[in-house]
């Protein structure tokens, strides 16, 4: 029977994998990251404790403070300790006491874990925090406004330090300097117009913004200690120098952060983001044997897969998660407005007549259901984007020291002021004929001033929002999106909407009323009270073991 033919029993061997070395690059930072893997608990040293009953208060408050004041949640402990600093940095304390209290106050909040640091913490924190009350006695002297911008600059910039030893980011700094290194060649400026050390510090901000989201703050910070390295470890001579130093560093810093091309280079950067990002799940991955197991193309192509997987369904968590955040938090403003405001001027126009209830229930209704038609309408990128992420994280495996390993070649930036005026008088029209056109509908409908004020408000705000929360979508992509004439005309009619947003968004923490009452009417006295609740449970605590 010629038909038939001898069947080979399979091979359990699995076909033999050929090794490739790693560029010099991704050697150096899977080295870098061995070294910041955490250190073994000390099971000797006693660990810091707080009352769980006092815990669950302290931490339903901040729940319903995070609503209120929406905010990244990876931001979330790094503002709660500027927010508390702020508190307990009055005049005429001391490290001692603000130290301990501080750290029981985020465990409490749930910012940290409970019963597991080690007391030692608190004595690194009250050297920071001595360091930083020593040096703020020393600043020359300013008029009140002035002393109080730079007290709050420099609360922000100590919020930073201790939320970075609470939380070691020696990890994250490896994985920018990576991205530093290997984007650093391949972006290149006209030196007229741009130079190389300005080049430098602006590129260390965009991937800083791009790779780690990090904030103001936080940038702040690591400007401050990149251009004065004894910043974390100042003697007391240093400290004098520092402090009278302090008003021309702040000018310095936000210079630096002002820059009109760190915007355009942060927009570069975020086109990379997740090959950096991929790789690093790998490495957390396998640890010590990154450098091994990346040393196979056939595996690393599965892990980077896996990887990318893993990282779609997050992004699809967060975007859900941030849209109820945003709906929550623009609810509740908004229904806190119309109570205060919307309500009592309608009253008011509407005296002698029946109230106008259709722009209350449009303004109202209309901004959560924008949110949720947004939230719902976000596609994470597809199996395109997924071969350009598998080829450029192969790139920066194997041939990450070679030019244009990922960034595409450029030529030198340049800025023509012409057609830059030029621009932002066409997108300043286009702002007044999209307002404009607003404002007449509104009007059509008998919206009150007040109400379409409201109105564009809340439609500026949960349109920046939407579109943020769309943006982490678009932290996947490797690949260009193709532009259409829909696309086109969206940006035209939108862009002036989003720009108003984001102008409100930045400017709402020093205007948001709900925050304001939260911080100084209710947050001090009710601390104070969980402070006092959690000292009277140890004494309990300690009148029972006396017993038993």
């Amino acid at each position: 029977m010629p038909y038939l033919t001898k069947v080979q029993k399979a091979s359990s061997e699995k076909p033999r994998l050929t090794q490739r070395p790693l560029s010099d690059a991704a050697y150096r930072t899977l080295e870098a990251f061995s070294r910041t893997l955490p250190k073994p608990i000390d099971e000797n040293v006693a660990t810091i404790e707080v009352h769980d009953t006092i815990s669950n208060v302290a931490w339903a408050y901040e729940k319903l403070r995070q609503a209120i004041d929406y905010q990244d949640e990876h931001l979330l402990r790094k503002n709660a300790i500027e927010r508390m600093l702020k508190r307990r940095l009055v005049a005429g304390v001391t490290a001692d006491t603000v130290a301990e209290p501080l750290i029981l106050e985020l465990i409490r909040g749930r910012y940290l874990p409970n019963a597991t640091l080690p007391v030692t913490l608190i004595a690194q924190t009250a050297e920071i925090l001595n360091r930083a009350i020593h040096l703020w006695t020393q600043v020359p002297h300013l008029t009140h406004e002035e002393h109080d911008q730079l007290f709050n600059w420099y609360v922000g910039i100590l919020s930073v330090e201790i939320n970075e030893l609470l939380s070691p980011t020696e990890h994250d700094e490896a994985l920018l300097q990576l991205m530093y290194r290997v984007t650093h060649r391949d972006i290149i400026f006209d030196e007229s117009h741009l130079s190389e050390q300005e080049k430098n510090t602006q590129l260390y901000i965009a991937i800083h913004r791009a790779l780690l989201k990090s904030d103001q703050n936080i940038i702040r910070f690591h400007l401050a200690v990149r251009q004065y390295p004894e910043w974390t470890a100042m003697t007391p001579q240093a400290v004098t120098s520092l402090a009278h130093q302090l008003p021309a560093i702040r000018a310095s810093v936000e210079a630096q952060l002002m820059h009109p091309v760190g915007d355009l280079l942060q927009r570069i950067m975020k086109n990379y983001t997740i090959i950096f990002l991929v790789f690093d799940d790998i490495a957390r991955q396998y640890g010590v044997e990154a450098a091994q197991k990346m040393s196979f193309q056939e595996e690393l192509i599965n892990d980077i897969k896996q990887a990318y997987a893993n990282r779609r369904k997050n992004i699809l968590g967060k975007i859900t998660r941030s849209i109820i955040r945003s709906i929550i938090y623009v609810f509740l403003t908004k229904m806190f407005l119309l109570v205060l405001i919307e309500v009592p001027v309608e009253k008011i126009i509407y005296a002698h007549g029946a109230t106008n209830y259709v722009p209350l229930i449009i303004n109202v209704s209309f901004p959560p259901l924008l949110l949720f038609l947004l939230g719902i309408s976000i596609r994470p990128a597809g199996k395109k984007n997924e071969v350009g992420v598998v080829e450029k994280v192969t790139a920066l495996v194997y041939n990450g020291d070679e030019r244009n390993a990922l960034v595409k070649p450029r030529k030198p930036i340049r800025r023509s002021s012409f057609f830059t005026n030029l621009f932002r008088l066409t997108y300043a029209i286009i702002f007044v004929i999209v307002f404009a056109g607003i404002i007449a509908v509104l009007s059509m409908l008998h919206f009150t001033f007040i109400s379409i004020i409201i109105f564009l408000l809340f439609l500026s705000i949960v349109s920046f929002f939407g579109i943020r929360v769309r943006l982490l979508s678009k932290e996947l992509l490797v690949v260009d999106q193709r532009e259409n004439l829909f696309t086109v005309l969206f940006d035209f009619f939108t862009l002036p909407i989003l720009q108003v947003g984001r102008w409100i968004s930045i400017r709402v923490p020093k205007i948001n009323v709900l925050i304001f009452f939260l911080d100084v009417i209710i947050e001090a006295p009710f601390k104070a009270f969980l402070e006092a609740s959690e000292g009277f449970f140890g004494f309990l605590r300690e009148k029972r073991e006396e017993i038993y």
